[in-house]
């Protein structure tokens, strides 16, 4: 019995890992916002969505709601393109671009060089996600014009906020 169970969580195991998105959310990121691209705010379904014609540099903006799990992504098995330069993506609260959410860069494509976030929101409201490039040696680097990415996104998780009570006080105990 024993033996059975453990060869069936090795097996778990072994089809997890194989089928596994490559996802990340670092600390840190880079901050070097030039244009809004494409302009207007999206709101992810839970269908992957594109937009092409990409260039470091650009920021997007989406419409996210607490409890939500969300993916950005360049990798190409979900429609994205990292394959003309080396992507990077740094997700921000759009009411607060000092402090990065996530960031992630080198994960998956077909050149192992595209990078794909996968974000709970706890707040909701507009998150900025900015696309920037690594180019020898050094990231958080900014382009224009031809050859072009495709950013894929959707949302991929539905959930409900959890908020902390705090100074929740209990009625004196009559003795």
């Amino acid at each position: 019995m024993k033996k059975r169970l453990l060869s069936a969580i090795f097996l778990l195991v072994i089809l997890g890992y194989n089928n596994a998105n490559a996802q990340q959310c670092l600390s840190g990121g880079c901050s070097n916002f030039t244009n809004q691209y494409p302009t207007g705010t999206f709101t992810p379904t839970t269908s992957w969505q594109t937009h092409a014609y990409m260039n470091a540099g650009n920021y997007t903006l989406f419409n996210v709601t607490c409890g939500n799990t969300y993916d950005w992504t360049y990798c190409e098995t979900y429609g994205g393109v990292s394959t003309a330069w080396d992507a990077q993506l740094t997700l921000y609260n759009n009411s607060n671009l000092t402090t990065p959410l996530c960031f992630s860069t080198d994960v998956c494509g077909t050149n192992g060089n595209a990078p794909y976030i996968r974000w709970t929101a706890n707040f909701t409201g507009t998150v900025r996600v900015l696309t920037t490039a690594y180019v020898s040696g050094s990231g958080c680097k900014s382009n224009t014009g031809a050859p072009y990415n495709t950013l894929a996104w959707r949302q991929s998780a539905s959930g409900t906020c959890c908020t902390a009570v705090t100074n929740v006080t209990s009625p004196a105990i009559k003795q």
